[in-house]
């Protein structure tokens, strides 16, 4: 299995889900608005992660990572760009309790 996915959000449940996502052999990056998030808990190997305050910067980088699946942490806004930005590039979308 080829496939790619981008985490938003570092903290306990991004890291959680890359973990399983890892574990399914899917190739995984993640993607935090704070230095501190990408600093925190403990990393989980082998996922690159990318720092961007500006969201407008952060969802261009996701996208442009051509991701099968984004998966958004709880402590992301329903207003965030991210939902706008998969539906219109057609990027399966989860949040991460799913």
């Amino acid at each position: 299995m080829n496939l790619n996915a981008a985490v938003i959000g570092w903290g306990k449940s991004g890291q959680g889900a890359a973990g399983a996502l890892l574990a399914r052999h899917w190739r995984v990056s993640a993607f935090a608005s704070r230095a501190t998030d990408a600093l925190s808990f403990d990393d989980v190997a082998d996922v690159p992660v990318h720092v961007e305050e500006d969201a407008g910067v952060l969802v261009s980088a996701v996208v442009d990572a051509r991701p099968d699946l984004v998966v958004v942490s709880p402590g992301i806004p329903a207003h965030h760009p991210i939902f706008t930005a998969c539906q219109d590039a057609g990027i399966d979308l989860w949040g991460e309790v799913e």
